[in-house]
């Protein structure tokens, strides 16, 4: 090979590498410039959309649970309209001593105490506690209890007690009663 054509070579091989290197460095440049923003746009995207597709689902999840609330709102608010009971106020509270008291006669309890406790103001609702101690049978007091709950359902037993028999030879009973009230109507 002459001097001139080893020469040749040699250019066209530094051409050849000019043309690769240039070809690298555009490439190079492409993907920085061009192809990396566009490979990291379409990552954004596809992280907002599983984002968008997450919330979604929470939505149906939060949709479902609100239409299952309101049901259960509805079907609370059918049970509190078709219910009897209805609060009496707080100034009825000898009657509702008479009614206990009587009650407790007519089940075959002797009730030796009965005392009413200060009211307790609720939100929707006054507590008065009820202590009534007496003596009579078990079956009577379970009879009361019963009887109780049926004719006063405003009135709730949170303790009760009851004792074998003593110096009098009837078993003695105490019973915590609690009475709901209705708080007093609003000043007018």
């Amino acid at each position: 090979m002459s001097a001139r054509q080893s020469l040749a070579l040699n250019s066209r091989q530094g051409i050849n590498a000019l043309c690769v290197g240039v070809c690298l460095l555009l490439s190079v440049a492409a993907y920085w410039g061009g192809l990396r923003p566009m490979i990291q746009e379409r990552r954004e995207q596809q992280a907002q959309q599983q984002q968008l597709r997450e919330q979604h689902q929470q939505l149906q999840e939060r949709s479902r649970q609100l239409q299952q609330l309101r049901q259960q709102l509805a079907l609370t608010e059918q049970a509190v309209a078709s219910e009897p009971l209805r609060l009496e106020p707080l100034t009825a509270l000898n009657q509702r001593v008479a009614q206990i008291t009587g009650l407790a006669g007519r089940c075959g309890l002797e009730v030796d105490q009965i005392r009413p406790g200060p009211s307790v103001a609720g939100v929707h609702y006054y507590t008065v506690p009820i202590h009534i101690e007496g003596r009579g049978e078990f079956h009577a007091g379970v009879d009361f209890l019963h009887r109780l709950h049926e004719s006063l359902p405003d009135v709730a037993v949170p303790v009760l007690s009851l004792q074998g028999r003593g110096a009098g030879g009837s078993p003695a009973f105490r019973f915590e009663l609690t009475w709901y009230a209705a708080p007093p109507a609003p000043a007018g």
